[in-house]
């Protein structure tokens, strides 16, 4: 039997995060991608480790892990509609996607 989850995402740049990372997060994400469950964001080279860390320390309910390289960020979902709204949600958000 499969599990259906019903998570809601509302994605918000954190208030107690200092200005400086606040800026990176949202000058630095170009692009995202999604394919089933997992979500592919695009940074500007150099960006993808600290746009990652700021993700894995929103504990997102639903997010599996991030894996980040120099310029793109790997984030696993739980499932399709996860990775989809989490996806959204930050599209909504940055306003620049």
């Amino acid at each position: 039997m499969k599990a259906s989850l019903a998570l809601s995402f509302s994605w918000t740049k954190p208030s107690s995060m200092p200005l400086k990372f606040t800026s990176a997060l949202t000058d630095s994400i170009i692009r995202i991608e999604v394919g089933g469950n997992i979500m592919v964001m695009h940074t500007y080279p150099g960006m993808a480790d600290a746009v990652a860390a700021c993700l894995d320390s929103m504990k997102q309910e639903g997010v599996l892990g991030c894996v980040a390289g120099d310029d793109t960020i790997l984030v696993v979902a739980a499932d399709n509609e996860t990775a989809q709204r989490l996806s959204e949600s930050i599209r909504r958000t940055l306003g620049n996607l």
